[in-house]
């Protein structure tokens, strides 16, 4: 797990793992779910939170590299959006 804070204090994390052993626990209560693509044409499941004290989630699999990736933040959805689009995998 990577995690990422700026100096007002707001965080994102960035976590990833094989396809076949992500184990991602999300207490998807305060969230609303979205499915959507990315520019790779890689399916996403976007979980928009819907309280203040919640996070946004972005969890998506690479197509090529089968790595399964889940970035979450207290920034905006669009931001989460950018962020995932243009992370790139390398061997």
């Amino acid at each position: 797990i990577l995690t990422f804070s700026n100096s007002d204090g707001y965080i994102i994390r960035l976590q990833y793992s094989s396809q076949d052993s992500n184990g991602y626990n999300i207490d998807n209560e305060y969230q609303d779910y979205t499915e959507i693509i990315l520019e790779n044409g890689a399916s996403a499941v976007l979980m928009t939170a819907n309280s203040k004290d919640s996070f946004n989630y972005l969890i998506w699999t690479d197509l090529e590299s089968e790595f399964s990736f889940l970035v979450m933040g207290e920034c905006n959805i669009e931001e989460l959006i950018e962020l995932a689009n243009n992370i790139q995998f390398s061997k």
